[in-house]
């Protein structure tokens, strides 16, 4: 009993901690104090040459306009778990899931 009480509050704990560190950022944001930072990072996926050119091969250019990348559970999301329980599911000898 006294490992699940432990177990919820630093469960709870992690919880407030990353919600709050959410709101700091989020407040940073607002304000634009991290304006220089995006830029720079924006800047660096770009061609020093031509900043209006991307760099990066033309299908993740692709991906990146596609709207269905941007859902919740679009190909792209997805893939890393899928995979990896594809993989795994047969061998733990699990038939239905």
């Amino acid at each position: 009993m006294k490992f699940r009480s432990a177990g919820a509050l630093i469960s709870g704990l992690t919880i407030a901690f990353f919600l709050f560190a959410f709101g700091c950022i989020a407040q940073e944001v607002a304000e634009g104090q991290t304006l220089a930072f995006d830029r720079r990072i924006l800047l660096t996926l770009r061609d020093p040459a031509d900043p209006a050119a991307p760099i990066g091969p033309a299908w993740l250019q692709e991906a990146a306009r596609d709207k269905r990348v941007s859902a919740a559970m679009s190909c792209w999301r997805s893939s890393p778990v899928r995979l990896p329980v594809t993989c795994f599911w047969p061998i733990g000898g699990q038939r239905r899931g």
